[in-house]
């Protein structure tokens, strides 16, 4: 016998309510109108304390989604957080999809790795380009004689950039680490400024940038 749509979502909806990897609550919707029936999609969430981690997850959400031609999901707020939630009044392969979703999240938090680490070289870019090499220049300033003192200033960024670049290949980390909420961490830039002083110095000494 076949179920119906209503029977469908009923069951699946009682079955879930045992899981506790999965969490039912009422939220309110960003443009205000009050639902239920919701699952909250882990590391997905948006706005303060969000990054490039929660930002592949909410992609591959929508794709999937896409997929069955299904709503992607909504933005929800709860305390001010911005959350990302499945609606699961829809048909059942639907939001048995997205149910698998939530439980692979649960068990590993990014769904795509590629993109997450697309993302991730993104953020590091930007946030290199912001502050990374500024406080690189200000780690080099502070450890050079008066004497043999480059003006650092006149040195171009790509080559800046191309000696730091070299040091973060032979270091066992990279040199950097986006953190949660998508800031990133440059780390060792005393380390890195010596290494980077010394080609700067080399390439001065052969007149070969």
């Amino acid at each position: 016998m076949q179920h119906t749509q209503e029977q469908e979502t009923t069951t699946l909806r009682h079955a879930l309510e045992g899981d506790r990897t999965v969490h039912f609550e009422e939220f309110t919707i960003h443009y205000g109108s009050n639902v239920g029936d919701y699952a909250i999609v882990p590391h997905t969430a948006i706005g303060y304390g969000a990054g490039p981690l929660e930002q592949s997850n909410r992609e591959s959400v929508e794709s999937a989604m896409d997929l069955y031609e299904a709503s992607p999901g909504f933005y929800v707020e709860k305390s001010g957080e911005g959350l990302f939630a499945l609606d699961l009044e829809q048909p059942y392969e639907v939001v048995a999809a997205a149910v698998d979703i939530i439980r692979a999240l649960n068990d590993y938090p990014a769904l795509n790795e590629e993109r997450l680490c697309e993302l991730e070289y993104e953020a590091t870019q930007e946030a290199w380009n912001d502050y990374g090499r500024d406080d690189l220049v200000r780690a080099m300033t502070s450890l050079q004689v008066e004497e043999d003192e480059l003006d650092l200033s006149e040195i171009e960024d790509h080559v800046i950039d191309a000696a730091y670049d070299k040091w973060c290949a032979t270091h066992c980390d990279g040199g950097s680490v986006v953190e949660s909420g998508g800031s990133v961490y440059f780390y060792d830039l005393e380390e890195a400024a010596e290494h980077v002083l010394s080609s700067l110095y080399y390439a001065t000494l052969t007149d070969n940038p």
